[in-house]
């Protein structure tokens, strides 16, 4: 009996080791959350600006103007795919519904998969995908000179006419508790909510004209979405991470708790039988 009962006492530590463990990675994970909310936060003024700004330039330019602009080299129907994957496990189910709304969008044989992320990297390498690994670690030293060299990469890639556009794969922050697998197009730029311009920025002027604005921006707009969304993916993951470990903080909590009422019976019944001996002695004698 006293070896069952040390065994559940080992185990109540076990598990409380690890209950101090996870609650730690929710602490470590929930301040890393605040720091990638504030930069979030930055990040959406500039960007809805430059939204908009966009807005009013392909208002303004011809059809054949934006297939100037945005017309690719590339003669065959290949994507190159940005995919914002972590570097780090124990975020819950982060990376795999990330997966899960890829696996049927990618052509293995023609299109290229730019990972970002080691976790990603594992998983299309191993599945026999093109993957680009060129970038995978930039977001452990995100800063607008890392996302400028990865513009231009992209860019290299349609001036060379290796792809003929390219897509973004990450998760969308809306909150502490939900964030949504997305995946969006970067290039050629295409506009996915409608925006309502006003008559005065309809008739705005634009000097020397809208075509030759519209090039000089393009590249301005790219580097921002990109940063922006994987400051989301960033924001997502930690708060994957933190529900998850809180999640795991509870469930420990109610394996003590069981496990310390195994205790406590088998604790008794040891007690019961020691009293039920010594009794029974006694009334031998």
């Amino acid at each position: 009996m006293s070896l069952g009962l040390q065994a559940t006492k080992r185990r109540i530590s076990s598990v409380n080791s690890t209950k101090k463990i996870t609650n730690a990675m929710k602490l470590v994970a929930t301040s890393k959350l605040r720091i990638w909310k504030n930069k979030l936060q930055g990040t959406n003024v500039y960007t809805s600006s430059l939204h908009r700004l966009m807005g009013i330039l392909l208002n303004a330019v011809s059809e054949e103007d934006k297939k100037e602009v945005f017309g690719s080299t590339c003669l065959e129907n290949k994507s190159l795919y940005i995919v914002v994957t972590s570097t780090l496990g124990l975020c819950g189910g982060y990376n795999y519904n990330l997966y899960k709304i890829l696996k049927n969008k990618i052509d293995k044989k023609n299109d290229i998969v730019l990972i970002i992320g080691s976790k990603g990297l594992s998983y299309f390498t191993r599945n026999g995908y093109n993957v680009d690994s060129s970038f995978v670690d930039i977001l452990s030293h995100l800063d607008l000179d890392s996302t400028r060299k990865l513009r231009n990469h992209l860019m290299s890639y349609l001036h060379k006419g290796q792809v003929s556009d390219v897509k973004i794969a990450y998760t969308s922050f809306k909150n502490s508790i939900t964030f949504i697998p997305t995946i969006e197009d970067v290039y050629p730029i295409t506009l996915n909510e409608e925006i309502v311009l006003s008559n005065k920025e309809k008739e705005m002027l634009i000097e020397p004209n809208s075509k030759e604005v519209l090039k000089s921006l393009v590249p301005l707009y790219l580097e921002s979405m990109i940063q922006g969304r994987l400051i989301e993916s960033s924001a997502s993951e930690q708060a994957s991470r933190s529900n998850a470990m809180d999640t795991a903080t509870e469930n420990a909590g109610e394996i003590i708790e069981k496990l310390q009422i195994q205790y406590n019976k088998a604790r008794q019944q040891a007690i019961t039988q020691e009293i039920t001996e010594i009794v029974g002695g006694a009334n031998a004698q």
